[in-house]
């Protein structure tokens, strides 16, 4: 694969991740002006290695898991869960 081609591919990748971060973002915001305790996020998947996300444990479906449950408590609800 030629440097130019996974450099494009990366960074389409990186800003699908961005897309879906800032949703999320706005998901829980809305969520915390309208007094849920509960939010379901999307969880970004990177493509490639080139991604900042690239194997970070982000969400889980399970809001018991250790990443849901300190974003649900960094933004002050009961739970959060990745889909």
């Amino acid at each position: 694969m030629q440097k130019w081609y996974a450099l494009v591919i990366g960074l389409a990748d990186t800003a699908n991740t961005y897309v879906v971060l800032t949703e999320n973002e706005a998901i829980v915001e809305a969520a915390l002006e309208q007094g849920e305790t509960h939010v379901e996020l999307k969880t970004p998947t990177p493509l490639t290695k080139y991604n900042p996300a690239w194997q970070l444990i982000y969400l889980d479906s399970d809001p018991s898991q250790w990443p849901n449950f300190y974003v649900a408590k960094y933004y002050g609800l009961e739970s959060i869960s990745g889909t």
